[in-house]
């Protein structure tokens, strides 16, 4: 029971940092390279 709870939170945690990981990349294209330190450490994903 509580492995799937852990499952589940990781599933969300995981689409949260996808999302956020395409939102950074299309703020980096509006605003050039204001947020490149933030889209090196999310390259990685």
């Amino acid at each position: 029971m509580q492995s799937r709870t852990i499952q589940f939170v990781c599933q969300i945690t995981y689409l949260d940092a996808h999302r956020l990981y395409h939102n950074v990349r299309s703020n980096k294209q509006k605003k050039g390279n204001m947020k490149s330190d933030i889209t090196t450490s999310s390259d990685m994903g």
